[in-house]
Parts: structure tokens; C-alpha cells; sequence
């Protein structure tokens, strides 16, 4: 009896280390169900980990929380990075803090329970893609628009969106007011964790106000390398009472509470009005680059989108020199993350109107003649504007008014500083001619003016029949078209005299009206001697036929 027991003992030990491939089968974990189990950038961003996960830069946290029925060990791991979380049943607990001294890439994160597990991959990605545009080249429009060309190497990125600032940074965003409850806007400013709301208009009644940040965040998707876009409630302000008993321009403060890592990058910012006449919905688009503000991107001076290697702005230099051109700022997406770059404009615009005085108004239609200079980089003039930039400040510069090639003033102007507007005075004479056919305004009428050495300057008449000329002290002789006649005059001008002059024409067509009634005469009289020779002729054969 004890042989048999003894060889039975000996069979079970052969079986358990001869065969143990068999016994781990046996006992090997089932697959873990990842829909209980919920991931996410926040506490209140987590979904399923079956639906995808987020990708994940430095500065955010990946959180976790289970719906199973027992405790889940998460453990997380990277070249360089391990570590271990229980995960209690219904607790929401931060697995990971990404830093910038991780290594990026596919991290694995391993879901184990008593009886399951399943390993997911976390992408984590570091924004080190710079992809700031060159400035290649500069010049001016026929409008006297600046025009900057830029190149950039845009490798993996894509949304590529650049943004031209001026002197000032747009951080006021403007989200007009409902119809229904007033007029005018609310001005919003974000100081980090607050904003401030101004109202700048009238309310017709009481309204409450609140907004949302939404941002596009990328998901991995399971099995599959590709990525998908989600939007994201990031942020929410808290609910303000506006009301129509408030005067001037009243401020409050509003909290934001943040429901997720509050990203460098673009946001939708989706504003809600509520009153007894409904609710209204806004939405306008910000860039957050600090944790202190936000940039209003429909405050840019100018935006595009980004769709080739190269692409230029055109920018008007318009009267307020803090909207010139002064840094641009490109945004775009690298691996499912924002990136942006901001970069300083790197010309020196200026600009010199030519004015007649004492009208102060541009000598539009004088040539002006700019001297060469070695400062200067590139050069326009337009309707009496001189559009430049140039490498250094204060700036000689050499300017000659010519009438065809006669030149009849030269001056030399120091041009003081970059992002400037200065004009130029020169001493002239006003011609305001005021051209009528038949006692109305003769709209179209061809004006030249032609000086003792018939150089000549040109204007067409407009709707009033009028049309001003700036010119030097002189004598002058004019002459002036409409259809197929022409009038002639001669006059002299001194500087700073205004000299009205008047021409007259006649109606073309009450000229060639009787001209046409005695060409009417002669076909008629044709016409009807025509029908009485055919009346003849008829009567004449009648009688040759009878006889």
C-alpha cells in the first residue's frame, strides 16, 4: 500500500514540473473589460479607456478611475519611469504628472485585477517641433500696402493659422450683446484664474452671463495608430447678473474654474446670455500662451490659414501706427498637441505724406521723385504718399515734386523714427474747376493741365463735375473733353491761392437734333416720291393693256 502510494505521489510531481506550460494555461488571466475602466486628462474628462485615450504633453495628468467590482492595479511605465496605483473601486486618483524630463513616446500602462489584465499604451508627446516662419522678403503694394513674405517648414504640423499682432496685444474680447436684451458688447480679460467683464452699452432688461473655454484635444484610438479630435470643455466661468439699472461702463470679476489642463494654444470661447426673452450663444476664438491672459484672435491685425510652404500678408499702414505689423504669432497641431511660436516683425516701416498747404492735402497728382539713400530698403509712393522701410533711424531724405519732368520743389526730411507718420509741406497753389454740360455737372470730362514746358496733369471730372488741382506758382494753359468737343483756357496761380474756374458745354444731342429732323425730311420726301412713281406706273400699264 505504501509502494502505491508512493509511485502515485512520484506521477504528480512529473506532471507538475514536466508539463508546467499546461498548468500556466490553466491558470493564465482572462482578458481585463477596459470599458469599466475610465481614463482621462481630469476628474471630470474620464471615459472609457475602451473609446481611446488622451495624448498627453509636459504639464498634464493622467487620471484614473474603475467601475469594476474589485480593486485594479495600474501601473505605469516608460524607459525611465515606473510606478504602481490601486485603484479602489468608484476612486478617482492621478496615476501621473507628465514632466519635461520624461522620455516621450508610447508609454504602457498594465490593468491588472485578481483575475484579468490588459496593457493599453499612453502616448506622450513633447512639443519640441519649432516651426516659426523666415521672413524672406518685403515690399509694397500699388495700394501702399505692406507686403511680408514669409517661408516655413512645416514637417508634421498641420491647422497651421498665423496671426499678425500690432503694437498692442488684443487680450479684450469682444462678445456683442443680444438684440433682445440691448445693445452694444461685453469687453472679457482673463487674469489667470479670474476675468473681468465690462459692459460697454445699454440693456434693455436683466440677463445672467457665463462662458465655457473648449479646446480640440487628440485621442488614441485602440488597435489603430491613427487619432481622432474630441472637443473639450476646459474651463467655465462663473454666472454673472447683468442688469439694466447698471450705469457707464461697470466691471465685474468672474471666476474660472478649470475642468482640464488648460493648454498653450487655441481655444473656442462660447459665451451664454440667459433673460426672459430666451438664451444666446456666441462664440469667438482665443489664444492662450501664458497663465496669465488670452490674445483675441479676431483682434489680429490680420490671420490666414497656412496651407503651402510659402504665403504673404498684406497689410494696410493705416493712420493708427499701433496696428502696424509688429510680431507675428503661428499656431498649429504636431502629434495631436498645439504648438505656437511668436515671432518679432523685423521691419521698419514709415510713412511721409506729401501735403499742399494751407489745405493740408496731398499733392496726388505731382510726381514725386525720392533721392537714392543707403538706409533706405524699400521704397513706394502712391496718391502723394511715400510708403518706405529702411535699416536705421533718423533717416535723410532727399524728395523732388515734378510736374511731368519739371521739377519744382526739392526738400530734404528727416524721418525721425520706425512706425511713424509725418508729412511734408509744400507751397501751392489750389485749381478748382468745376466743369457743366447745359448748367449740370458733365460727369467723365477729360481735364488736362499743361505747364509752360507742356508737362501735363490729368484728372476726370466726377459725379459733381468737379475736379482739384495742386500746382506750383505759374501760368497754365487747360483744356477740357467731354464726347467729341473741346474747351480751352489759360490761367495763373500763385502759391496758397485758391482760384475757382468753371467750363461750359453744350448738349450733344440737342446739336444733332435738327440735323436729324432735316435727314427725316429727306427720306421722307424720298418715300413718297418712291410711292407715287409706283402709283404712275401702275396707270400706265392699265391704259397700254386696254388698248
Amino acid at each position: 500500500m505504501r509502494g502505491k502510494t508512493a509511485a502515485l505521489f512520484l506521477i504528480l510531481l512529473t506532471m507538475l514540473f514536466v508539463c508546467p506550460g499546461r498548468t500556466q494555461a490553466q491558470v493564465a488571466p482572462q482578458q481585463l473589460d477596459i470599458s469599466k475602466v475610465m481614463l482621462g486628462l481630469s476628474p471630470s474628462t474620464l471615459s472609457p479607456a475602451s473609446q481611446g485615450l488622451p495624448v498627453y504633453t509636459v504639464g498634464d495628468a493622467l487620471w484614473a478611475t474603475s467601475h469594476l467590482g474589485s480593486s485594479l492595479l495600474a501601473s505605469l511605465s516608460s524607459p525611465n519611469f515606473s510606478s504602481s496605483t490601486t485603484l479602489d473601486p468608484g476612486v478617482v486618483a492621478p496615476l501621473h504628472t507628465f514632466q519635461a524630463a520624461d522620455i516621450s513616446g508610447n508609454w504602457s500602462l498594465r490593468l491588472s485585477s485578481s483575475n484579468a489584465s490588459r496593457t493599453v499604451a499612453v502616448q506622450f508627446v513633447k512639443q519640441n517641433q519649432n516651426i516659426a516662419p523666415v521672413l524672406t522678403s518685403h515690399g509694397f503694394s500699388n495700394r501702399g500696402d505692406l507686403l511680408l513674405n514669409y517661408t516655413v517648414n512645416a514637417g508634421g504640423a498641420y491647422d497651421i493659422q498665423a496671426c499678425v499682432l500690432g503694437a498692442e496685444m488684443p487680450d479684450a474680447v469682444q462678445i456683442p450683446i443680444p438684440s433682445a436684451i440691448g445693445t452694444g458688447q461685453l469687453l472679457l480679460r482673463r487674469a489667470g484664474v479670474n476675468a473681468t467683464v465690462t459692459l460697454q452699452g445699454k440693456l434693455s432688461g436683466s440677463s445672467t452671463f457665463s462662458f465655457e473655454l473648449h479646446h480640440l484635444y487628440s485621442y488614441t484610438v485602440l488597435n489603430s495608430s491613427g487619432l481622432v479630435e474630441r472637443d473639450v470643455k476646459v474651463a467655465t466661468s462663473a454666472t454673472l447678473l447683468l442688469s439694466s439699472s447698471q450705469t457707464g461702463n461697470p466691471t465685474q470679476n468672474a471666476s474660472i474654474t478649470a475642468d482640464a489642463p488648460m493648454r498653450r494654444g487655441r481655444f473656442l470661447l462660447r459665451a451664454f446670455f440667459g433673460g426672459s426673452s430666451g438664451h444666446t450663444i456666441s462664440e469667438t476664438s482665443v489664444l492662450i500662451a501664458d497663465n496669465t491672459g488670452w490674445v483675441w484672435l479676431q483682434g489680429c491685425t490680420s490671420t490666414m490659414d497656412v496651407t503651402s510652404s510659402a504665403f504673404s500678408f498684406d497689410l494696410p499702414l493705416g493712420a493708427s501706427t499701433a496696428d502696424w505689423p509688429h510680431a507675428v504669432y503661428t499656431m498649429y497641431r504636431s502629434s495631436g498637441v498645439e504648438g505656437l511660436s511668436l515671432e518679432q516683425v523685423t521691419v521698419a516701416p514709415a510713412v511721409i505724406n506729401v501735403v499742399a498747404v494751407p489745405w493740408r492735402e496731398r499733392m496726388t497728382a505731382a510726381r514725386i521723385v525720392v533721392a537714392p539713400g543707403r538706409g533706405i530698403e524699400e521704397l513706394k509712393v502712391v496718391n502723394g504718399t511715400i510708403y518706405l522701410t529702411a535699416n536705421h533711424f533718423p533717416l535723410p531724405l532727399n524728395v523732388s515734386l515734378a510736374i511731368g519732368n519739371a521739377v519744382f520743389e526739392t526738400q530734404t526730411l528727416q524721418v525721425v523714427q520706425p512706425y511713424s507718420i509725418q508729412e511734408l509741406d509744400v507751397q501751392a497753389g489750389r485749381l478748382d474747376l468745376l466743369v457743366r454740360l447745359n448748367g449740370s455737372p458733365a460727369l467723365g470730362a477729360r481735364v488736362e493741365v499743361f505747364d509752360q514746358k507742356n508737362d501735363t496733369l490729368t484728372m476726370t471730372a466726377d459725379a459733381g463735375g468737379s475736379a482739384s488741382f495742386l500746382l506750383p506758382a505759374g501760368s497754365y494753359r487747360l483744356t477740357a473733353d467731354l464726347g467729341n468737343e473741346t474747351r480751352e483756357a489759360q490761367f495763373t496761380i500763385q502759391d496758397g491761392q485758391e482760384l475757382p474756374f468753371s467750363i461750359e458745354f453744350e448738349n450733344a444731342q440737342s446739336q444733332t437734333l435738327p440735323y436729324a429732323l432735316a435727314i427725316a425730311g429727306v427720306v421722307g420726301a424720298g418715300v413718297s416720291i418712291w410711292v407715287w412713281v409706283k402709283i404712275l406706273m401702275r396707270g400706265g400699264r392699265g391704259n397700254l393693256s386696254s388698248r
